[in-house]
């Protein structure tokens, strides 16, 4: 992003004095729960004073904001409302209303003095073509302060061990595999061949996959695997597009009973995710797909598809499955939902080279209890009716990421976008600081939002391959 070079109109300083007195997060924060907003036509060019977008605590960040056209020209004659905070209810400087009378730069300033992320979130209205209906568009952009100081609101939990442990010896001992495994002629007519399988887990439930083979790959196949964002699954008829790699048998796990659209009808899928969401919403009074906790550890919807993927990747390394994999060449790389699932299998299974864990969800789920901000994603505590919380609360310490994150001991790689408003630069930070790897690194991506730059993406691909 370019810096910006422009004189100030007005400037709005606000030098925070501590954090006494601030509340707990009252639920999720998001412009868009899941997804960072996408804006088509215009939006906001934001910067700072320091290139690397880090503070020592204390030390003052000024930022400068314009609402642009996509060429970059300055949009004038619209009301822009700006504020800043730590990605929760600790605010810095308030709401404030600048009129965009010229093209000069809004200019905010502040600061925090405990680590973490100040963030100013600035949004306008404008007119659509048709002069009548109005287009909110807001984005999210901050700055760290000594994130490497970031600590998880997650404590650990004694039995920790011995509850995943004993976990896997009763599926394995009380549930057949019963893999069902075929090729997909009509999606193998390309350079890659193109595989479903299905699966028992716990709870009764049956998960589903796919993998691709390139034709011209030598055994014994490399092997990458990743477990999806959230969202419906509709895309085991798109692994090509998700994990295009001619260098490695690609396996994706689906967290889903029902078999995946994998000749296009996409339609099916979503209807069968809305009708699940519905359920859940009926049952459990969460507004998740991934709810069950508040009755049970092993009712919670992640309880099945953790041990699953486990389960997926012995398979694989097995003679059973009839594929000729380098079992030691086993990556992770999965994102969002799929990062904090991703902690989870390689903290089960020990036999990966090396993972990465994108812009990590399923983390630092009590994160709200540090300077009220806003925890990771899907903020599942909060979710709850208040005569639930507490004993979600200590459920989740079971399957937040910082808990897998502390047992680590491979080669690890993780980003956060600092515009995240899914999962919270914070919370990736607090996972990171918290992982046991000695050989770990992280990509802060300034001004990025959900999602991972290609800067990121090209860094991590070469660490990969080493």
């Amino acid at each position: 992003m370019k810096r910006i070079a422009l004189a100030a109109a007005a400037a709005l300083v606000a030098i925070a004095p501590g954090y006494a007195g601030t509340k707990l997060i009252a639920g999720y924060i998001s412009e868009e729960p899941g997804l960072q907003r996408t804006i088509e036509k215009a939006g906001f060019s934001i910067s700072c004073d320091r290139e690397s977008a880090t503070y020592r605590c204390g030390e003052t960040a000024t930022f400068s904001i314009l609402p642009v056209f996509p060429d970059g020209t300055v949009i004038t004659g619209v009301t822009v409302k700006v504020r800043l905070d730590n990605f929760g209810d600790f605010i810095v400087a308030p709401e404030s209303r600048f009129e965009m009378a010229s093209t000069n730069a809004i200019v905010l300033k502040g600061t925090l003095l405990k680590p973490g992320f100040l963030r100013v979130r600035a949004s306008m209205a404008l007119v659509a073509g048709d002069g009548n209906k109005k287009k909110d568009v807001s984005r999210s952009w901050a700055v760290a302060y000594e994130p490497q100081k970031i600590r998880p609101g997650t404590p650990d939990v004694r039995d920790f061990d011995a509850f995943w442990s004993n976990a896997v010896a009763k599926l394995e001992r009380e549930t057949p595999l019963d893999m069902k495994c075929r090729k997909v002629e009509e999606l193998s007519q390309g350079d890659k061949d193109f595989y479903v399988f299905d699966f028992n887990t716990a709870c009764g439930r049956r998960l589903n996959g796919s993998m691709t083979v390139p034709k011209k790959l030598k055994a014994p196949y490399p092997v990458r695997v990743r477990l999806p964002g959230a969202g419906c699954g509709a895309g085991a008829n798109r692994i090509t597009t998700l994990m295009p790699f001619d260098d490695a048998l690609c396996m994706m796990v689906y967290p889903f009973d029902w078999p995946q659209a994998i000749t296009g009808a996409l339609d099916e899928v979503q209807a069968k995710y809305d009708g699940f969401w519905e359920d859940c919403v009926k049952k459990y009074g969460v507004p998740w797909y991934c709810a069950g906790i508040s009755v049970s550890r092993e009712e919670f919807f992640y309880y099945s598809v953790i041990l699953g993927a486990n389960r997926a990747v012995e398979w694989l390394r097995s003679p059973e499955s009839g594929f000729p994999v380098d079992k030691d060449n086993f990556v992770y790389a999965g994102a969002s939902q799929g990062g904090g699932l991703g902690l989870a299998l390689v903290y089960l299974n020990g036999h990966f080279r090396k993972a990465f864990f994108g812009v990590t969800g399923i983390s630092d789920m009590l994160g709200f209890h540090h300077q009220a901000r806003q925890c990771g994603w899907p903020a599942i505590v909060m979710a709850h009716d208040p005569e639930h919380r507490a004993a979600v609360a200590s459920r989740i310490r079971y399957f937040d990421g910082v808990n897998f994150a502390r047992r680590l001991k491979l080669p690890v790689w993780f980003t956060a976008g600092y515009g995240d408003t899914a999962c919270p630069p914070a919370a990736v930070w607090a996972t990171y600081n918290a992982c046991a790897s000695k050989d770990k690194h992280i990509s802060g991506m300034i001004g990025v939002g959900h999602s991972i730059s290609p800067e990121a993406q090209k860094e991590i691909e070469e660490w990969i391959k080493k």
